[in-house]
């Protein structure tokens, strides 16, 4: 889907719902906010949010898709494993499934987004991101 979800089904979307808590693995080095890019089959910008609370990280992300549009999501996984980061969330009104996995160095994380089918899993965009905590 994280950043970034699928070109070819023309995504602007709103997510409902309250975010699931999801249990750090590691450190909460991710939490606040952070912005950044991300390119490959699309490109744009994003903001994301992320909170510790006793444990349990939450977050969020905006995205801004540089050809107009964009939407905004709660992260359905965040996971910290030392320096490695993996972030997941479905968009909204289309259903994408979107997983990030980055490594986090300091302020900044970079890696890699993936756009899935969800009923079939198949991946149907890719491309890389780059974020700078604020």
């Amino acid at each position: 889907m994280h950043l970034f979800v699928v070109l070819t089904l023309a995504i602007a979307f709103t997510l409902t719902g309250a975010a699931p808590a999801v249990q750090a693995r590691s450190n909460d080095g991710i939490a606040g906010k952070w912005s950044g890019t991300f390119e490959g089959d699309s490109s744009g910008t994003f903001t994301m949010s992320f909170a510790n609370e006793s444990g349990t990280l939450t977050g969020s992300i905006d995205v801004s898709y540089s050809a107009g549009g964009g939407y905004s999501a709660r992260f359905t996984t965040i996971s910290v494993d030392g320096s490695t980061v993996t972030l997941a969330y479905r968009a909204p009104d289309e259903g994408g499934d979107v997983k990030l996995e980055g490594e986090l160095a300091g302020d900044t994380v970079k890696g890699t987004w993936q756009a899935a089918d969800p009923s079939t899993g198949t991946a149907v965009a890719f491309g890389t991101f780059t974020a700078r905590k604020q």
